[in-house]
C-alpha cells in the first residue's frame, strides 16, 4: 500500500472525548486498513488486545478512560504487505477530565424563615452539601440585595457565618 497520514485526533491532541471517531487519509493500492489503540505505542488494549480490521478511513472508539494518554496507529493492508500511517510514527491524544460531580441538595437551618427576636450578633447556618467546595452568603435588608453580607465566601466544611445585625431590622439571607 501507499503512504498515508493519520488525521484526527491530532497528534498530542488533548481534552478528546472519551468516545471519538479516529480518521486517516486514503492509502492506494489497499484492500484495508487496521487499528491499533493502547495505553502504549504497539499496546492495542483498546482494541481487544489486537489490530482490528477496519474497511473504511475512520474508526469509532469509546470505552476510553477519563484522562488518560492513548497512542494510536493505523495499517494499510493488501496482499503484498502493511503500510503503517504516517512512516510508522505512533500518535497520542489525551482524554478529556470527568465531568464535576454534582453538588448535592442543603438547606438553610438558622435562623429558620422568619424567626423573630434574632440576637443582633448571631450565626447563619446551613447542612452541608455533598461534593461542595465553597459557600456563598448573602445578606440583605430586601430580598435579593446584598447590602449587608455581600457574596461572602465561606470554605467547607464550614456550614456557618458569624454576621452583626441592627436590632428591630428586617433582614433576608440566601447561600449558594
Amino acid at each position: 500500500p501507499g503512504a498515508f497520514t493519520k488525521l484526527v485526533p491530532v497528534n498530542n491532541a488533548y481534552n478528546q472525548p472519551i468516545a471519538l471517531m479516529l480518521s486517516w487519509s486514503v492509502a492506494t493500492n489497499t484492500v484495508n486498513y487496521e487499528v491499533c489503540v493502547g495505553t502504549l505505542p504497539g499496546n492495542c488494549s483498546q482494541t481487544g488486545g489486537t489490530w482490528v480490521s477496519v474497511n473504511g478511513t475512520t474508526f469509532a472508539l469509546s470505552g476510553l478512560s477519563y484522562a488518560t494518554t492513548y497512542w494510536w496507529q493505523v495499517r494499510a493492508v493488501n496482499a503484498n504487505g502493511t503500510t503503517l500511517a504516517n512512516s510508522g510514527s505512533w500518535w497520542r491524544f489525551t482524554t478529556e477530565n470527568p465531568p464535576a460531580s454534582p453538588i448535592g441538595p442543603f438547606s438553610k437551618t438558622l435562623p429558620v424563615h422568619m424567626a423573630t427576636n434574632v440576637p443582633t450578633a448571631t450565626v447563619l447556618t446551613w447542612t452541608p452539601a455533598a461534593n461542595a467546595t465553597r459557600y456563598t452568603v448573602c445578606v440583605g435588608t430586601t430580598p435579593g440585595l446584598c447590602n449587608v453580607v455581600n457574596h461572602a465566601e465561606v470554605l467547607s466544611p464550614t456550614t456557618n457565618l458569624a454576621v452583626v445585625l441592627n436590632a428591630g431590622t428586617t433582614y433576608w439571607w440566601q447561600v449558594t
